[in-house]
């Protein structure tokens, strides 16, 4: 899976994608807390029961932590 993130300024974007499908996480300080919001979690008819929407959303997890710690 490739992982990119965009900084926007208030907030960054993480992009999840490969041959499965994709997702889109948007990080941002709210000031007392930091928030991740899933945006898009899609996956493409041919892969679907086979496990790659959770694989997705546990990579978007983990890189919406990754840019929360950074």
């Amino acid at each position: 899976m490739r992982t990119y993130v965009h900084n926007w300024g208030d907030h960054k974007t993480a992009y999840i994608n490969d041959e499965s499908g994709f997702c889109k996480v948007n990080i941002y300080d709210e000031g007392d807390r930091i928030v991740g919001e899933l945006y898009d979690l899609v996956v493409f008819p041919e892969h679907r029961g086979k496990g790659s929407g959770d694989a997705l959303l546990r990579t978007a997890v983990a890189a919406a932590n990754e840019t929360i710690n950074r």
